[in-house]
């Protein structure tokens, strides 16, 4: 616990709980978006290589990024875990780190986590759109 003069600094309790919510927050989001890429869309990509459906481009992208993530996920991984802790930690630890900065990158990461998820749902359901337009 940091102190001056003053006596403790009041401020450090919040900052250290503070920085255990955003990591806890983005350790969910993180793992719902590992998820979906490790499970979820090899799933698809089965079906859509059984079916020999010719894929759009964003389908195309999120099948590749989920190849990558299973093929280097022990490497990017805690890369990415260790670079969304570290920041965390630079920008909520300090004091005199504008809230703004913190703001962004504690914001920032979660709303990529959630425009990631909302493509890889609708680049999963473009095949199908197609099929069922094909059949038609």
């Amino acid at each position: 616990m940091t102190s001056n003069r003053n006596g403790p600094n009041p401020h450090q309790g919040s900052k250290a709980g503070s920085l255990l919510f955003w990591l806890v927050f983005h350790g969910v989001a993180s793992f719902i978006v590992l998820a979906v890429l490790l499970v979820v869309v090899p799933m698809f990509d089965k079906m859509f290589m059984e079916f020999g459906l010719k894929l759009p481009f964003p389908s195309v992208l999120v099948v590749n990024l989920s190849r990558f993530v299973v093929s280097y996920g022990l490497l990017v991984i805690p890369m990415w875990l260790l670079l969304d802790s570290g920041m965390l930690c630079l920008l909520i630890l300090p004091v005199e780190m504008p809230r703004w900065l913190r703001s962004l990158w504690c914001g920032g990461v979660l709303i990529v986590a959630a425009c990631l998820i909302v493509l890889v749902a609708i680049s999963l359901v473009l095949p199908f759109v197609g099929l069922v337009q094909g059949l038609s």
